[in-house]
């Protein structure tokens, strides 16, 4: 089923555009308020880590983080934990800035 569009239409058309059923059934758009695009967290967990340095594995946040590892990076950003502790363990978040300040410094050493 569909209808021709009349001036006034709600559905943003133009007057004589042909309206098709699923369009009909379809609400218009009520005045939206656009909310401002929110701020880039301070706080990351591990997976939001791993996503920002291209997806590494948790294997590889460890060997970075373990002093006893041949891969191990002193100047890796330490974690923190928030709350109480997981099935797994505690959660571990690092600090935005200092995962940032520490991909910078490996860049510019490179």
């Amino acid at each position: 089923m569909s209808r021709v569009a009349k001036k006034g239409d709600p559905r943003g058309t133009i007057p004589g555009d042909v309206i098709h059923a699923s369009a009909m059934d379809a609400k218009p758009e009520r005045n939206r308020i656009s909310s401002p695009s929110l701020p880039e967290p301070e706080i990351w967990s591990a997976s939001q880590v791993r996503a920002y340095l291209g997806g590494v594995s948790q294997m590889w946040l460890h060997r970075r983080l373990d002093p006893r590892d041949a891969s191990y990076d002193p100047n890796f950003p330490k974690p923190f934990s928030l709350g109480a502790m997981t099935g797994r363990g505690p959660r571990r978040y690092w600090r935005r800035s200092a995962v940032e300040a520490w991909l910078q410094r490996r860049a510019i050493a490179a």
